[in-house]
This record gives C-alpha cells, structure tokens and sequence, in this order.
C-alpha cells in the first residue's frame, strides 16, 4: 500500500492499519466523533493571545453536505482537498509559536494552482512524537502537514473529535490576513455574512499523541455541490 493512498481499509474503525497508511472509518452523526482528549480551540489559540471565537459542537446532519463530506472523516485534511481541488496544496503560515516540546501555528491552505483558499487552521504539534527530520520539515513552514505525515512513512491515526459551526467569520477575517490590502489572495464569497464550518481533530504517530488541530472550511467549499 502507498503511503499517500488515503482510502486504505481498517479491518475496523477502532483498529489501526499497516505503517504509513492513516486510520478512517464511518464517522458518526455525533458532535463528538470519537473518545479521548482534543486540545479545545481556546487552548490552541492561547499561544498567540487570541480569544476562541463563538462557536457550537454539532451533528454531522447539521452541516451542509459538502461540508459533512469534507469535515466529517477520519482523513488528513490535506489529501481531501486536494482532491476535491483537483491541485497540491500551498502551505500559508500566518503566525508561529515555539516552546520545546510544542510548536504552534495558524495557517490557511490554499490550492496550489489557482490560490484559492481552501482551508483556516490551527494546530499544535508534539516533537516528541516525530524524528528529528520531520521536526526539521515542519520547522521550515513549507510543506503542508499531512504530506510530512505521510511522507515520514509513521503509523498515522486520525481522530476526529468534534463537529463544529461558527455564526460569522468576520474574526476568521482578521486573523488570517484577509483584509490585509497588500494580500495578493482574497477570501471567495462572502466570509462575514456566512456560518463557517470546521472540525477539532488530533493525529496520533505511531501510536503517540502528536497533533492537536481546528481546521475550518473556505465558506464556498461548504456549500458546493
């Protein structure tokens, strides 16, 4: 099996797959996907003195559907809207924050060919759980994090902890540069007016906790058909 192939098959949703292929599985209708400890979207934020935005834990069936099928998985982020994008993924560190044995940051993802914007996120990384290479790879800020994951050839397991939606995006807006008038990118839709969609999910490598994540959807990428 590829490292990069993304639909590889568990015997079972609990049970974990061969090295180098992620975990996946049915996801259920519950705002908590799965059992265990997710870093909340206050804890990920606090590195950078950022107030967690309002937002509510929801069902799957309470999303839009493209949303559901973009959010509602135990995937990398990464290989899904690479493929509903049809392009690589450029990597857009925003901020960054760095204190052994963590490191934070809030980027968004945008396609590689087009720019468009695909995704807002936030995560925290555990170095204890990589090699001193993947560290080095995260470090530099270039590749995206899911194709370090994969590439790295670890154990990955996905969990997908909650399902959530925010009522406005105006403070995704400034967070993310959005309304920086040198950006040579622009937000597609109408990001203030709109809820946004997104997910709390965690990546475990080879069995350690590694990755505490929030990633939020693109508005026009959650109502597309």
């Amino acid at each position: 099996m590829h490292a990069d192939d993304e639909s590889a098959r568990a015997p079972s949703p609990q049970s974990l797959e061969a090295p180098g292929a992620s975990s996946e599985g049915s996801t259920p209708a519950t705002g908590r996907a799965e059992p265990g400890d997710v870093a909340s979207f206050a804890e990920l934020l606090e590195p950078f003195g950022i107030q967690a935005p309002a937002h509510e834990v929801i069902r799957r069936e309470q999303m839009p559907a493209a949303a559901a099928r973009l959010l509602a998985h135990r995937r990398h982020m990464t290989v899904t809207l690479e493929r509903r994008l049809e392009s690589a993924l450029r990597l857009a560190v925003v901020e960054s924050r760095h204190r052994e044995p963590h490191y934070s940051r809030r980027i968004r993802l945008h396609a590689a060919r087009t720019d468009e914007l695909a995704l807002f996120g936030v995560m925290r990384f555990d170095f204890r759980a990589c090699s001193s290479e993947t560290r080095a790879e995260i470090l530099a800020g270039g590749t995206p994090l899911g194709r370090i994951l994969i590439a790295s050839g670890a154990l990955r397991t996905v969990h997908l902890h909650r399902l959530i939606r925010l009522p406005s995006g105006s403070a995704l807006r400034q967070w993310y540069g959005a309304n920086d008038p040198e950006a040579t990118w622009r937000v597609p839709g109408d990001l203030d007016a709109r809820p946004l969609w997104g997910r709390l999910a965690s990546i475990h490598c080879d069995d350690r906790p590694a990755v505490d994540l929030v990633e939020i959807l693109a508005p026009h990428l959650a109502q597309a058909t």
